[in-house]
């Protein structure tokens, strides 16, 4: 199995190693080769010496070994040709492959497109943020729930995404009365088309709202940024002076931050879809939604392991001190 490695491997071996993994009668037998395929190259210099040795074949009186020749010489040439047109694939898809390794490593995550120092926080927000009133969602000062929203200590500072997610489904377990209304709702990102269709969508009203306010979180609510560079020159302001010490680097952090707000909008859009993935997937709990828990007894150790999802919380505890399961 060790040539299957080489840079190049001969058609007769090739169709060696193809017969003994049919004959195995594995039922996976072509993907298992393939995938010991992806790195390697044909021999040509084996068909092109295949091709010029069936050239080479003295002629024959007899009309039937004639023919035959003539046959072998046609089979030689097409391999070969075959041969070079294959090769020239693999070379391909080689070159393919490692454009699009290239291309993975450059794209830019959505968490890098904010501003530097960017955190989401109740300090940044710049106004009031209020969910109004619309049945069977309440009313919910949204200032005061991400003043005492605390980032998880399991991530990251940049993981701008994850704490999107984090909050929303903080909001979303005490959006609805009852709470458990929730739980029938989605929020689509390409209209009706959705795989669950019998889900209701939240109101637009309230996504424009949370998806504002977030924006605000991160420092993207000043109203500075829906005016022209030009106008805040023309008459300046505390937030454009603070951009930086003068017009040409506050012009470009003007813009940077511009930016930002177009891109994390759709962002924040497919958070407040997966937070209610998540909070759809929560059980009640007196009165409460809470994430799932699965408990695992050891019982020769005498412990417990609570799998919290999708918080991602573990807790590890005696197995006397773990409540029992819902």
């Amino acid at each position: 199995m060790r040539e299957i490695y080489s840079s190049s491997i001969p058609l007769q071996l090739l169709h060696t190693f193809l017969l003994s993994f049919s004959l195995c009668c594995h039922p996976h037998y072509t993907e298992l080769f393939s995938n010991k395929l992806k790195e390697v190259r044909l021999d040509l210099i084996e068909a092109r010496a295949l091709q010029v040795a069936a050239s080479q074949l003295p002629s024959a009186s007899d009309p039937l070994v004639s023919q035959l020749c003539a046959l072998v010489q046609n089979q030689t040439n097409v391999i070969a040709g075959l041969s070079f047109v294959v090769d020239a694939l693999l070379i391909n898809q080689q070159e393919l492959r490692q454009e699009l390794h290239r291309a993975n490593n450059r794209i830019v995550k959505p968490t890098e497109r904010l501003p530097e120092n960017a955190r989401l926080h109740g300090s940044n927000l710049t106004r009031q943020w209020i969910v109004p009133a619309l049945p069977p969602f309440k009313c919910v000062n949204l200032n005061d729930l991400l003043d005492k929203w605390k980032r998880s200590p399991r991530s990251r500072e940049d993981d701008h995404l994850v704490h999107c997610i984090d909050f929303l489904r903080n909001y979303l377990i005490r959006a609805c009365e009852p709470v458990e209304r929730i739980q029938t709702y989605a929020c689509r990102q390409t209209g009706k088309c959705g795989k669950h269709e019998r889900l209701l969508d939240v109101p637009e009203e309230i996504v424009d709202i949370l998806i504002n306010c977030l924006l605000d979180g991160f420092g993207l609510g000043h109203p500075e940024l829906s005016m022209t560079a030009d106008q805040l020159i023309a008459r300046p302001t505390r937030y454009w002076k603070e951009l930086g010490p003068i017009d040409a680097i506050r012009t470009a952090a003007l813009e940077e931050r511009r930016k930002a707000r177009v891109e994390w909008g759709p962002q924040i859009r497919g958070a407040l879809g997966k937070a209610l993935a998540d909070v759809r997937a929560y059980v009640m709990k007196q009165d409460r939604l809470v994430p799932p828990q699965v408990i695992f007894l050891d019982i020769i150790q005498g412990t417990s392991i609570t799998i919290v999802t999708p918080a991602h919380n573990i807790h590890v505890a005696p197995a006397s001190a773990v409540e029992p399961p819902c």
